[in-house]
């Protein structure tokens, strides 16, 4: 059996799981995978707030999953057993709503809409449930593998789209300063001073963009900040019953994670509203 945390998992998915056939090798090969519910490292989280509108649906789906209760372990047992009958299947995934909410919370990074994420999550455990073998290790690690993979490579694919716009852009802008300052400096010779302070001006922004177009260039999945910070993960957690037994209510979670009166509700719906924010970019330029 190996077991490794959420990081170490999502270092191994960027390495050498891309491939499919490398995740389930990869699976073969470490029989009996078992995830930490723990990370070795911090996540850094957006300070800046993105000004995008609200999506009530988000809310209502949580609140609707908070009442699916958990499967069994014979119940389990047999929907796997029956996996190929659509009855059994549709129980799985429903009842799986709720750990794809959870674990939806930890890769909400800015730029990156919830409910997209519940969607990428369902899709991956209907295409990959199937290949489920009991050496893999218990259904719910391998499910949330399978989920935690998609999410880092949907993710990834995301920031490449966006860094490509980004890229191409600053690199249209630089062939016209240059173009600008090749003109410029044609006639330099024969021009006023105070020109040719403004070609200088613009030698200095061919250089502004240069150091943008690294910037963008070295952005990868590691430095694209989360929504949530650790504590609305929590509570979000708390409040709609993912963790634990039952669901606790504002004023019960205030006393478990040591806050002053008041403070959970604040904090709850920073959370909410994080989670519920639709549009925005996966990072600035």
């Amino acid at each position: 059996m190996i077991k490794l945390t959420i990081d170490q998992f999502e270092n191994e998915v960027l390495r050498n799981l891309r491939e499919e056939e490398e995740f389930y090798k990869f699976l073969k090969e470490n029989k009996g995978l078992e995830l930490l519910n723990k990370r070795i490292g911090k996540v850094s989280v957006e300070k800046i707030g993105q000004n995008y509108f609200l999506e009530d649906m988000v809310a209502e789906f949580l609140e609707e999953i908070s009442h699916n209760l958990p499967l069994s372990e014979e119940e389990e047992k047999q929907c796997i057993e029956n996996i190929d009958e659509d009855e059994f299947r549709d129980t799985l995934v429903t009842k799986y709503l709720r750990e794809i909410a959870k674990l939806s919370f930890n890769y909400l990074k800015s730029g990156i809409d919830y409910m997209d994420l519940i969607q990428e999550g369902t899709i991956a455990m209907l295409e990959n449930i199937d290949n489920y073998k009991e050496s893999y290790g218990k259904l719910k690690d391998f499910i949330r593998a399978v989920i935690i993979r998609n999410y880092i490579l949907y993710i990834e694919d995301k920031l490449d789209e966006t860094k490509y716009e980004y890229i191409s852009y600053l690199t249209n802008k630089k062939l016209h300063e240059e173009e600008s300052v090749e003109n410029q400096e044609e006639i330099e010779e024969v021009v006023e001073d105070e020109e040719i302070e403004e070609i200088k001006e613009e030698k200095i922004d061919i250089k502004k963009i240069d150091e943008k177009l690294k910037e963008v260039t070295n952005i990868n999945y590691s430095k694209i900040p989360n929504k949530l910070t650790e504590d609305e993960i929590d509570i979000l957690n708390l409040y709609f019953g993912f963790t634990g037994d039952k669901r606790e209510s504002i004023f019960e979670i205030e006393e478990s994670l040591g806050l002053e009166r008041g403070e959970g509700e604040a904090l709850f719906m920073n959370a909410l509203n994080k989670v519920s924010t639709v549009g925005g970019r996966l990072f600035r330029i």
